[in-house]
């Protein structure tokens, strides 16, 4: 069990070598490594997910998902990590290139202006494609909300349900 990652790194570079790349496109077999083990990673955490949505959260009340909406979620999460998880990825791995022996300060400096770009576009672009997002219509939850966010001095803009 303990070469299964040694055996997944080769075989990603052999996929390359059958593609017509060499050895110096090591973030291209990173990338490549990577998505093999996000896929293993799905196929065996499947059994557990479809039971957890499927039986347990059935047995409570809690599921209001099929199983053609299960898997289009899980679609939808496959394509968009990897939209975006690769090229953060290729260039996380190029500043490590880069950087040198410094390379966690321009790392960390990275992915502090990811997340933040991230938190941005995430409730307006990702969240939708997932839930239905409505605004919370009038009534004494949004005025005791709306109320709240005055007292602490929130700048509330907009109040959504997720559904």
């Amino acid at each position: 069990m303990r070469d299964v990652l040694p055996w997944l790194w080769n075989l990603s570079g052999e996929w390359l070598a059958h593609a017509g790349y060499g050895s110096d496109y090591e973030i291209t077999q990173s990338l490549i490594f990577t998505v093999a083990m996000i896929l293993i990673s799905y196929l065996l955490s499947l059994p557990l997910s479809l039971y957890y949505t499927f039986v347990i959260e059935e047995r409570h009340g809690f599921n209001k998902m099929t199983l053609g909406l299960f898997f289009m979620d899980m679609i939808k999460g496959f394509l968009i990590a990897g939209a975006i998880g690769l090229p953060i990825l290729s260039l996380v791995l190029q500043i490590i290139k880069w950087s040198g022996e410094n390379f966690y300060f321009y790392v960390w400096v990275f992915m502090i202006i990811f997340t933040f770009v991230l938190l941005t576009i995430y409730p307006t672009l990702i969240q939708p494609l997932f839930n239905k997002v409505t605004p919370l219509p009038d009534g004494e939850l949004r005025e005791q909300i709306e109320a709240l966010a005055q007292r602490i001095k929130f700048p509330l803009k907009k109040l959504y349900v997720i559904l």
